[in-house]
């Protein structure tokens, strides 16, 4: 039987024949609605007994992925709120918007059959206009959790208010031995696996701890983020906007290029929901495409966009102690913009820009690895001579929904003479004599106040000599010796700090190892061990540091980690 023909229940037949339903176009905002295009239009505006920002705010859990059984019938609805989306619709981005909300969520039975028919029966109550049903239903899933004692998908959706409507989510589990390995990490590392997920799944065996819900962390996350009215920016020219190629392959190309299981934004709507969509012949083709142009032109109406350019913020506790905010945007958002980076006309355009600033970061394959080897160089130079000068690492501060500062000009000659300069994002390192350093630095904050990137002194970093003195324009930075230093997280200075570093690094790497061969399912283990658990690892660390450190070391502890999860020793040969 074919899957789509269940999505319709035989006591209640559809208003207009399936084959005709999908072929028809939505009205835009402020038309009337075609009587003849079925219930689902018609009854749209009336019967959507919610808002963008409670839809955002209501934790569900979604489904991972849909069930090849019910592919057809979801894809099919799916299509049908990308077109009206594509309108320019208020209506239609808040279809779009709860469309996983209302739909995707997962049953309160597994299984695949009762969760491909639970799709049906939604897509079919979809079909028709029947928000009100489907919301109740989402409701009462997430009431049935909090009763039961579930913790709460945890993340913070800010309204225009900056009241908290939604919580936080994330892992809250530090795991890296194999003694400590419960039941429910052990479950989510095999799902991630099967699911080829496979930097997600080691990510399970020592996720980063999430912040504990309180006061003090929505008030450190509303400091990071602060609330603050639009800046005031000049209209896109209309020639930009054709210029822009977006086009099938394009966008199947950008969506394929996600990393695997990667977080979806507020709505719920994921990479892989859509990869599960997009076989051939699929409805949602041209629709899409039509969706990301507009988001690309920024095209969308003003209700949606907080929320189509929105995201979810998660908030990571540091090594230090503070908090690392993670922002999850809509996989609809960050597919635009991946295409606008890649496009010839906008590379061309920007490209001049970042190498004057020294930015390797965008536009340049292995530009971390480049500024690494540069600033390591000039490191060791400056440790067998490097008197009267040092190396200044910037850390920037928060710079969301800043007021600009009056922009200044510096003095160019001046800034130019420094023996290395070098950003990478917003890390930032310059190296060269005091005096120039001073004139860079505060070139450096006078541009960047122009922009509302602003330097943060307490965090900035000082490196020179040991008994070198620092001129004052730097007290306030921390200062670090030559001889054992980092710069993007890569170990530099002497060959002795050098091994320390990477020797702490491969202390965790073998408690990785030594957790995955646990895992009670040898096919996952042997998946996670051949495709990230040491080899990334190693390969990142030799391209930053060279052949300094002892790496034999990971040949042993990935031998024994492979024999525990063969169940039999390797001798040479084998291994």
């Amino acid at each position: 039987m074919c899957p789509l023909s269940r999505a319709y229940r035989p006591d209640a037949a559809p208003a207009a024949p399936p084959a005709n339903n999908h072929r028809r176009r939505a009205p835009a905002a402020g038309q009337a609605a075609d009587p003849a295009a079925g219930p689902a239009h018609a009854a749209f505006e009336e019967e959507m007994p919610f808002s963008f920002a409670e839809i955002s705010a209501l934790a569900v859990p979604k489904l991972e992925r849909i069930p090849l059984d019910a592919q057809l019938v979801v894809a099919a609805q799916l299509a049908k709120a990308l077109q009206l989306a594509a309108t320019g619709s208020v209506t239609g981005w808040l279809r779009l918007h709860s469309f996983a909300t209302l739909v995707l969520f997962k049953p309160r039975r597994g299984g695949r059959k009762k969760v491909a028919a639970a799709l049906r029966s939604r897509c079919h109550l979809w079909a028709h206009g029947r928000f009100g049903e489907l919301w109740t239903e989402a409701q009462e899933v997430a009431a049935g959790r909090r009763q039961a004692g579930v913790p709460p998908v945890r993340f913070l959706v800010m309204d225009e208010d900056d009241n908290q409507i939604g919580r936080f989510v994330g892992l809250a589990t530090d795991v890296e031995d194999a003694d400590q390995l419960d039941a429910k990490t052990v479950q989510q590392v095999i799902r991630r696996t099967k699911a080829r997920w496979f930097g997600k799944a080691v990510a399970a065996l020592s996720a980063a701890k999430v912040a504990p819900v309180n006061e003090e962390t929505l008030g450190v996350m509303r400091e990071k983020h602060p609330q603050a009215p639009e800046p005031p920016l000049p209209p896109i020219p209309p020639q930009a906007n054709a210029e822009i190629d977006v086009s099938w392959g394009i966008v199947i190309k950008t969506l394929r290029a996600l990393p695997r299981g990667t977080a979806p934004g507020p709505s719920g709507l994921s990479a892989q929901h859509l990869l599960d969509l997009v076989s051939p012949g699929s409805p949602i083709r041209a629709p899409l495409v039509a969706v990301i142009a507009r988001i690309a032109t920024g095209s969308l109406p003003d209700e949606a966009r907080p929320h189509g350019f929105g995201a979810r913020l998660v908030a990571l506790e540091k090594k230090d102690g503070g908090l690392r905010p993670i922002a999850c945007g809509e996989v609809l958002r960050r597919m635009a913009a991946k295409i606008l980076a890649r496009d010839k006309s906008v590379v061309q355009a920007v490209k001049p820009i970042l190498e004057r600033c020294g930015q390797t970061g965008v536009g340049m394959k292995s530009g971390a690895d480049a500024m690494v080897c540069a600033m390591r160089c000039v490191g060791e130079a400056y440790r067998r001579d490097g008197q009267g000068r040092g190396i200044l690492k910037v850390d920037l501060q928060n710079a969301f929904n800043k007021e600009p500062a009056p922009p200044a000009q510096p003095d160019p000659l001046r800034v130019s003479q420094l023996d290395a300069r070098a950003f990478y994002l917003d890390d930032g390192a310059a190296a060269g004599l005091w005096e120039h350093l001073i004139v860079w630095l505060a070139a450096f904050e006078l541009e960047g106040g122009a922009v509302g990137m602003d330097l943060n002194r307490g965090k900035s970093e000082v490196v020179c000599l040991a008994g070198e003195r620092v001129p004052d324009e730097f007290a306030a930075m921390t200062r670090c010796s030559l001889e054992s230093w980092e710069i993007l997280g890569a170990p530099c200075g002497s060959e002795a700090a050098v091994r320390e570093a990477v020797a702490k690094v491969l202390d965790r790497a073998e408690k990785r190892a030594r957790a995955i061969a646990s895992l009670p399912d040898p096919h996952t283990a042997l998946a996670l061990l051949n495709s990230c658990a040491g080899f990334v690892c190693v390969v990142s660390l030799m391209r930053a540091t060279g052949p300094v450190a002892d790496y034999g070391r990971v040949d042993t502890f990935m031998r024994r980690a492979l024999a525990r999860t063969l169940g039999a020793e390797l001798g040479d040969t084998e291994w």
